[in-house]
């Protein structure tokens, strides 16, 4: 009788051990589904979810406003931005760049590659037999509408992948530092999707107008500037005659070197030339070498001068000096000063990122913790 007792006790205990498990199971993927998919939910600054929220209906009419609309593929990411699902958002924006090759995707694998020439064949087979094939002509996705969902899925990896506490900051000082009305270039993923979302308006060009400094070289890109902007400020089209100017310049002037990404200096070049009623500021991604005479340092990113700068003032040296050493000193600490060697910069970031060793440290943990904020902050 006694063992019989022993043996109700012992599963009822493991019966009620497998329902506080269970319990607890669903309370966690309630809690999962309700929060860690949910931006509203973990971004901490009201304004931050505001901006954000503003950003995703005016690029959701910006979409549809194109002509031919937009795909349902499209208006998918708007909606789960719209509710603030970042990591469905993501998958989904991948997903579909991947399938429109608007995304850069890892080198394929040999059977990849003999998958992709199959398919290559006899989609040219159909093709030649009057049959249309494959998803990439279909409207509602390349050009306005997969730039315009670019945009905000960028945001919200700035804010909700990244670091919104370090994102906010940096997208601050450069809206501060830039007067209304001018031509402002972003260089940086940072630089250009924070920028987008903070400005009050960037259809309107308000405060002032945004454009990738890297993507001028995408058609789609410039076709998505030129409906924006167009009318208001020159947004080049012609990328052929872009380059040969370009080139005929680099041929003349030997100290305009064509870089890496040459139809993006020229076009970038052709942007500032033809605005000239404009101020211009970049936030540096990649050297375009016909900038740098006229480049200024100004907070966070560099003002683009009309003339050759020649030699910076004390002024401009000191204000410079002055911002940097009250930029980093709550991110690292204050013991990075006139002094410091180069060998005690390596051992600081031997010791605080390799080894992640942060005692004695005087900063702020969680910027040398953010991969993105460094990153961001680094560029």
């Amino acid at each position: 009788m006694e063992q019989m007792r022993l043996s109700k006790v012992k599963k009822f205990v493991q019966t009620s051990g497998w329902i506080v498990v269970g319990a607890a199971l669903i309370w966690a993927a309630a809690w999962y589904e309700e929060y860690a998919h949910s931006a509203w939910k973990t971004l901490k600054n009201p304004e931050v979810v505001a901006q954000l929220k503003r950003l995703v209906a005016m690029k959701a009419a910006q979409a549809k406003a194109a002509p031919g609309g937009s795909a349902p593929e499209i208006d998918d990411l708007f909606r789960y931005a719209g509710r603030g699902d970042w990591l469905t958002l993501s998958n989904a924006y991948w997903r579909l760049g991947e399938r429109f090759n608007l995304v850069p995707v890892p080198e394929p694998t040999f059977l990849d590659r003999v998958w992709m020439t199959a398919t290559d064949y006899v989609s040219a087979a159909l093709e030649k037999a009057g049959v249309k094939t494959g998803a990439a002509e279909e409207p509602g996705v390349r050009g306005t509408p997969w730039e315009a969902a670019t945009e905000v899925w960028g945001a919200f990896n700035s804010f909700v992948a990244g670091d919104e506490k370090y994102s906010t900051m940096f997208g601050r000082e450069i809206m501060e530092a830039i007067p209304a009305g001018s031509i402002y270039f972003g260089g940086t993923d940072a630089g250009r999707f924070i920028v987008t979302a903070m400005s009050k308006s960037q259809l309107d060009g308000d405060p002032f107008f945004t454009m990738g400094q890297r993507v001028l070289q995408d058609g789609s890109y410039r076709d998505y500037i030129s409906r924006m902007y167009g009318g208001r400020i020159f947004v080049p089209t012609d990328a052929e005659q872009c380059l040969r100017d370009f080139q005929a310049e680099v041929e003349t002037n030997r100290s305009v070197s064509p870089g890496i990404f040459l139809i993006a200096n020229g076009l970038a070049k052709k942007v500032f030339d033809n605005n000239p009623g404009r101020q211009f500021f970049v936030d540096e991604g990649y050297p375009m070498e016909w900038m740098c005479p006229l480049l200024e340092p100004d907070g966070l990113i560099f003002k683009l001068n009309r003339q050759p700068v020649g030699k910076l003032s004390d002024d401009v040296l000191q204000r410079d000096h002055d911002f940097w050493a009250r930029q980093i000193r709550p991110m690292i600490g204050g013991w990075v000063n006139e002094r410091t060697t180069i060998q005690e910069i390596a051992a600081y970031a031997e010791k605080t990122y390799l080894r992640q060793d942060l005692a004695g440290f005087t900063g702020d943990p969680r910027f040398v913790q953010s991969a993105y904020a460094s990153g961001m902050f680094s560029q």
